[in-house]
């Protein structure tokens, strides 16, 4: 005899986007979205301006500086929802914290748009890995004030991801004292590599769009700065 659904029972699969076994990512993602706004109403409007897209070319979650956000459904399926509302605050301090621009006036390409200076990145190993170890003091900066929400609210990060404490930083520095901090376990690398003062015509990639993951483009999550995930 198969056993009837209980009024309790149907809810919690209509609550869980129809599916017993619990809600799809596409559902995770929207309800993570509305527990932010509702927690962090203040967010809002930064919240509604993310569009996400679903893909599997990245392990996790990135942000272009228009406000582009890629996400793995397979990541947001192993989070539980407030790991996926972290997560997308953390991309949404990227942009709100300007990182993106403010790495390219940090090397000196400031001058040009951000799909012109990416051209350039894309040509220049240097400028490659001086995008990585942005990535990682963004990641830091963007950190810290996601630990400062949860405190606000009484709650801890899920742990293993990056910080000031994790890169041996101080608290309470901006994303350029830390990305000094990250350079300087670099002694070989220059801290401003000479870029070229126009781009070449044939960039790879499609950096500004932020499409291009896997060349460290600052501000956008490749396997090491997302709340939620074990970095082992």
């Amino acid at each position: 005899m198969v056993a009837q659904n209980t009024p309790n029972q149907r809810l919690n699969d209509l609550l869980n986007g129809g599916k017993a076994n619990g809600p799809t990512p596409e559902a995770k993602l929207s309800k993570a979205r509305s527990l932010a706004k509702k927690r962090f109403p203040y967010f809002t409007y930064g919240l509604e301006e993310l569009m996400p897209y679903k893909t599997e070319s990245i392990p996790t979650m990135a942000v272009s500086h228009d406000m582009k956000m890629a996400w793995n459904p397979n990541f947001v399926n192993a989070l539980s929802l407030p790991e996926v509302m972290w997560c997308l605050l953390h991309e949404l301090f990227h942009p709100m914290l300007n990182h993106h621009r403010r790495w390219l006036n940090h090397i000196g390409l400031g001058h040009l748009s951000i799909k012109e200076a990416h051209k350039v990145v894309a040509k220049d190993p240097r400028l490659q890995s001086t995008a990585r170890d942005w990535n990682i003091a963004a990641d830091a900066a963007a950190n810290q004030k996601l630990e400062e929400l949860a405190k606000m609210v009484r709650e801890n990060l899920p742990e293993g991801y990056v910080s000031p404490a994790t890169i041996g930083a101080d608290y309470g520095q901006v994303c350029e004292t830390y990305y000094a901090h990250v350079r300087k376990q670099k002694p070989d690398e220059p801290d401003k590599p000479d870029a070229p003062d126009e781009p070449g015509d044939d960039g790879q990639g499609e950096g500004p769009e932020g499409q291009n993951y896997g060349q460290g483009q600052p501000g956008q999550d490749q396997g090491q700065g997302q709340p939620g995930q074990d970095q082992g």
